[in-house]
């Protein structure tokens, strides 16, 4: 049963106040948790529309004094009020459960967005709980708008918001194992520490990247003369670091010198100034024009400059 409780301002506007209201959102209006009747209808919709503060979070509740809803809407509003009802209302909030599901689906719709045209496969991982999030007025939406970052495999963190009423009520962080897959140069069969590479032991495979060594993969074409310096498996990314590349030109040589613009290419003859293996960029000296330039060494007696 409701008590009675009077605080009377010689006027039009009453508010009823219960024991007990249940509202939805963040903030709490007159109208949510009072009946107003009065005269005047604009007068009225003003004083159901006038904020009494926040709402309580889910799991707690809030009380609200009539006496000081009394003195605080006569000073906003500047209206004569009469308060009836209960002297004390305490306020629950309506609440909505956001489930791990919600949450990890939205996310993975932002992954399928960022990893589009890359050969990728990604899992949720680590325990995810669902969050209690006060009930709308409106709609509750998920949002996630993740950046791209640099390294592509690991371990992601996807933010999702939950935004209440079109504000950012609260951020989840989900988690996520993202492999990568590229295809890329590999040895074709194992080999032994000492032993020459050659470009033919090299076969292009589909294979699962992350590692960063993969970002500095030697280019079987610029091999020239090499041998591998450990024992490496079949399907190994073969680095600067694993092999020994010969020098193949040396300071004082005679070489050829192909300059290539486009579909242009013009052919001179140059004097290396440096010694040089196949795949290092070494200074050489146009012999017709007297000018160094900085060329890529093809081969024991070719060197090419690739002009924009």
């Amino acid at each position: 049963m409701i008590t009675s409780f009077a605080l009377m301002f010689f006027g039009g506007v009453t508010i009823t106040l219960p024991a007990e209201a249940r509202i939805t959102g963040t903030e709490i209006t007159v109208g949510q948790v009072a009946q107003v009747t009065g005269d005047d209808p604009a007068e009225v919709a003003r004083v159901q529309a006038a904020s009494l503060g926040y709402a309580p979070a889910p799991g707690y509740t809030r009380v609200l004094l009539a006496p000081r809803i009394g003195v605080q809407l006569s000073r906003e509003l500047g209206l004569e009020l009469s308060l009836e009802g209960a002297r004390r209302c305490v306020v629950t909030p309506i609440t909505h459960r956001v489930t791990a599901l919600e949450l990890r689906a939205e996310a993975a719709s932002a992954l399928n967005k960022l990893l589009k045209g890359v050969d990728a496969h990604y899992e949720p991982s680590g325990s995810l709980l669902g969050i209690v999030v006060p009930e709308a007025r409106e709609a509750i939406v998920l949002r996630c708008n993740p950046r791209r970052p640099r390294a592509l495999a690991g371990a992601w963190s996807i933010p999702v918001e939950v935004v209440l009423d079109g504000e950012l009520y609260r951020t989840v962080w989900t988690s996520w194992k993202v492999e990568l897959w590229e295809r890329r140069q590999v040895l074709r069969n194992a080999k032994r520490a000492g032993q020459p590479l050659l470009p033919e032991d090299f076969v292009t495979r589909r294979i699962r990247v992350g590692s960063g060594s993969e970002r500095h993969a030697i280019d079987p074409a610029t091999l020239g003369q090499a041998v591998i310096l450990r024992d490496m498996p079949a399907g190994a990314i073969v680095n600067d670091r694993d092999v020994q590349r010969m020098v193949v030109m040396k300071r004082g040589d005679m070489i050829g010198l192909e300059i290539r613009r486009g579909r242009v290419m013009v052919r001179a003859q140059a004097t290396a100034l440096q010694d040089g293996r196949v795949g290092d960029k070494i200074r050489v000296r146009c012999e017709r024009t007297g000018k160094e330039v900085l060329a890529l060494v093809v081969s024991r007696a070719l060197v090419e400059l690739r002009l924009k």
